[in-house]
């Protein structure tokens, strides 16, 4: 499993039922985007996987603050049925509005 807060050290991910049950409150979370039209993911034999996006999603993200210090995590969710031959949990991805 993906686990929860991982403030330090080199994990940069939140995952999404631990922002909703409130763990990340201590850190003053805010929820930002980030702009892609894919990520990549790596099987257990290390081989790579690329997931495109279908338009108008981006990466949702989490910035926490902590003293004078600010990091972004990647808010990850449970890893569809299709794509469970890389991890169990995944980027969140959120559709977003166009620019008109």
């Amino acid at each position: 499993m993906c686990g929860g807060i991982q403030y330090q050290g080199d994990k940069s991910w939140a995952r999404l039922d631990s922002i909703k049950t409130g763990k990340w409150k201590p850190w003053h979370s805010r929820s930002a985007l980030i702009p892609a039209d894919g990520f990549m993911e790596k099987d257990s034999e290390k081989q790579s996987h690329w997931i495109a996006f279908q338009p108008g999603r981006m990466i949702q993200a989490l910035l926490a603050e902590r003293n004078d210090g600010r990091r972004v995590y990647i808010v990850t969710e449970e890893t569809p049925p299709d794509y469970r031959c890389t991890h169990d949990c995944r980027p969140r991805l959120v559709q977003v509005t166009k620019p008109a």
